[in-house]
């Protein structure tokens, strides 16, 4: 595997500058950090046993784009795309330390997911100058669903700053909505495998979030909701990612279909009943028994 650097972009010309006193700003194998990349497990968002559920980690080859700040500024000296190598979360490369003065200073990291290559040709290339991110319209594949699981992390920006020469974790948070739809088979249908299900539906929600720097600021309700086919690995258990924010009492929230027919289930509505929303970093959890003929919520 070829591996990448960082480099302070000003550093050749430093280099060149400093010729009273070379070694001052001779690079060091401890003049860089690595790092690792690990999922933010909160109560709110249990693990499944879905591995493609990314509730603890990255699994090996996704992309994520970094960006390093010398300790207290707010513009970076370097940005790359670097890619987990392993099941641990393990960055290819490393990053170089700035010199500031001949001294390496600490540095910050803020880094996003998903993303390509930093480019910024994508919706969902994520940099910190991405203003709105949309999730897919059909999460009945990995890739679609992985794409549309914005995270961001952010490691020291309020402390001192990362130390040169070891390894540092980068802890990602979930900036979105997880919705987890789990079925069971009611005695009169006798189908405990719920072979005849077909399809699983988010129904009446906007697709697009307002973003600043990976965290979610709002919902964008523009337009037209869209419904959103999400499925799972098996036809018992499912889930989607969906945009933070608030639905009417009385919307028609989720479809399943099963043997053909559409069943659908709605927010609660009633004078004592508020709208529901749904916040960011959460997940909501919604178990149905499958009748003939329709759904009921456990």
């Amino acid at each position: 595997m070829k591996t990448k650097f960082f480099y302070f972009a000003a550093a050749a010309m430093m280099l060149a500058a400093c010729s009273n006193d070379e070694s001052v700003n001779e690079v060091q194998d401890n003049d860089f950090i690595s790092l690792t990349a690990v999922v933010q497990n909160n109560v709110t968002r249990a693990s499944l046993t879905d591995a493609e559920a990314q509730n603890t980690q990255f699994e090996q080859g996704q992309s994520i784009y970094v960006e390093a700040y010398k300790h207290g500024v707010s513009t970076t000296y370097a940005t790359g795309t670097y890619t987990t190598t392993d099941g641990a979360g393990t960055l290819s490369g490393s990053i170089k330390y700035p010199y500031t003065d001949g001294v390496v200073g600490n540095v910050d990291i803020i880094a996003y997911y998903p993303t390509k290559n930093g480019e910024g040709d994508d919706e969902n290339d994520v940099t910190s100058n991405l203003t709105t991110f949309t999730v897919s319209s059909s999460q009945t594949s990995k890739e679609n669903y992985q794409k549309s699981d914005l995270m961001y992390a952010k490691s020291n920006t309020d402390g001192e700053g990362l130390a040169k020469g070891s390894t540092h974790e980068l802890t990602f948070n979930h900036a979105l909505t997880k919705i987890i739809v789990n079925l069971t088979a009611d005695e009169s249908i006798n189908d405990n495998g719920l072979t005849k299900l077909s399809a699983v539906k988010i129904n009446n929600t906007y697709l697009t979030a307002i973003i600043q720097k990976g965290e979610c600021q709002s919902a964008k309700t523009e337009g037209e909701t869209t419904p959103i086919e999400i499925t799972g690995t098996t036809k018992t258990s499912h889930q989607g990612i969906i945009v933070p924010q608030t639905i009417a009492k009385g919307t028609e929230f989720i479809t399943i279909t099963y043997n053909g027919q559409e069943l659908t289930y709605s927010i609660p509505n009633g004078d004592s009943v508020e709208d529901k929303t749904f916040e960011a970093g959460n997940q909501y959890t919604y178990t149905f028994t499958v009748k003939a003929g329709s759904i009921s919520l456990k």
